[in-house]
């Protein structure tokens, strides 16, 4: 092999990563129309309680503010890691924690006219499960409990893992993994005409836990939620206040008003987890196009 295919050669593998499947961009046109919030790169997106919304659609996530659950309760900003270790594109995350209530809102993701079908894409990591983990619902749409005019109508990702949906769950014990602690991994939900499919990720290779389980249905509201919806301050009955005092990060969310297929959340999956090129990588291929240039004018 001649030095210069040589160094194209180690140029490609250290950009790309070596081969790997088709990838797809979260806002590919192909999909981009049903993106309605895209929560990334903390590290510049996340600043004074405000995560930015990176689909273009403009749904921020905010911090919520004071509700009135039995009583005056202000929900303060979670804090930003750049230290996080993630399996995304990401070097960095929001920080929830289970002492604190912490809470962050994206309103109104659907024009306030329901979702019969949804994708939800979320890369998070539990640090550490306390009180009542069956509570503990990283992100999902609905409102805080105990001020909704619709209960029960919700769509969250408890953490014990299942999806809580309708005033029920759905897969409660029945998964085939235990929820990753101290894991960075992606959870992926899609509702369709079918019920729920759900897959749980640590590779590029999806690992689905659920698939046609339940039934569908309509959320009625579009309210999308980070943050445990309890907070650890809201009365649940038989468990008291202090339900769900559970630390996690987020350093990815996605979440599109359409049922995705099993190609374009593969391919997506793919994506979050191709490494972004390295600047050594992108030196090489700039000596080897040099190279290259030079043997050419020489010939």
């Amino acid at each position: 092999m001649k030095y210069h295919h040589l160094l194209l050669l180690v140029c490609f593998l250290s950009v790309s990563g070596g081969v790997r499947g088709a990838t797809l961009a979260p806002n590919d046109p192909s999909i981009g129309g049903s993106l309605q919030l895209w929560l990334t790169d903390a590290a510049t997106n996340f600043s004074g309680g405000t995560w930015a919304d990176a689909s273009g659609k403009g749904n921020h996530a905010t911090t919520v503010g004071t509700v009135n659950v039995a009583g005056p309760v202000t929900y303060g900003s979670p804090t930003l890691n750049l230290m996080a270790t993630t399996i995304d594109q990401n070097s960095s995350a929001v920080d929830f924690a289970g002492n604190a209530d912490d809470l962050l809102v994206a309103p109104n993701l659907n024009g306030n006219s329901g979702l019969s079908q949804l994708t939800i894409f979320s890369v998070y990591n539990v640090t550490l499960f306390g009180g009542t983990t069956n509570l503990t619902r990283p992100v999902g749409f609905g409102s805080i409990s105990a001020t909704q005019t619709l209960v029960g109508n919700v769509f969250n990702l408890g953490g014990d893992p299942s999806i809580r949906k309708d005033n029920g769950n759905i897969g409660a014990g029945a998964y085939s993994e235990a929820h990753p602690v101290n894991v960075s991994f992606i959870r992926i939900t899609r509702m369709d005409a079918g019920g729920v499919d759900e897959w749980f990720n640590t590779t590029t290779t999806l690992n689905p836990v659920l698939t046609n389980a339940g039934t569908a249905f309509t959320v009625a509201v579009d309210e999308f939620y980070l943050g445990d919806l309890r907070a650890g301050i809201t009365p649940v009955p038989g468990q008291g206040t202090a339900t769900a005092p559970s630390d996690f990060s987020i350093s990815q969310v996605l979440v599109y008003n359409g049922a995705l297929s099993d190609t374009q959340i593969a391919g997506i999956n793919e994506w979050l987890q191709t490494p972004v090129p390295e600047p050594v990588g992108m030196a090489l291929c700039a000596l080897a196009a040099a190279v290259l240039c030079f043997r050419r004018r020489r010939n």
